[in-house]
């Protein structure tokens, strides 16, 4: 990812009078080069930020994850879980299991 400006007025359409259409001015050719997505409703920089941010967070819990035991307490304890929560192999091969001292509490109640 790279990092962007917040304002980038190489994209405003100086085509469009500021005064007869400012969004349209601010916005057109950004819309134009950012269609909406099949998979979304609407499209815009918050979604956009909302993506790189959960990418970047993706990015730190895998590297936290991958540390290693040499890695100080908190990279390793957030890595740990992190790594805990993905591993679908161990979490599918363990079933219910995890739950089994609740569901036996939930079994044991007469009334």
């Amino acid at each position: 990812m790279t990092d962007t400006q917040p304002l980038d007025a190489s994209l405003w359409d100086e085509t469009i009078p500021v005064a007869e259409d400012f969004y349209q001015h601010v916005n057109a050719r950004w819309l134009a080069a950012n269609p909406v997505p099949a998979e979304y409703p609407m499209w815009g920089a918050y979604i956009e930020l909302d993506h790189r941010n959960k990418e970047l967070t993706r990015r730190l819990l895998e590297e936290a994850a991958a540390a290693g035991p040499d890695a100080d307490v908190i990279t390793r304890l957030v890595g740990d879980f992190y790594a805990s929560g993905t591993d679908e192999a161990a979490i599918a091969a363990a079933g219910a299991e995890p739950l089994r001292p609740y569901l036996d509490r939930i079994d044991a109640i007469a009334s």
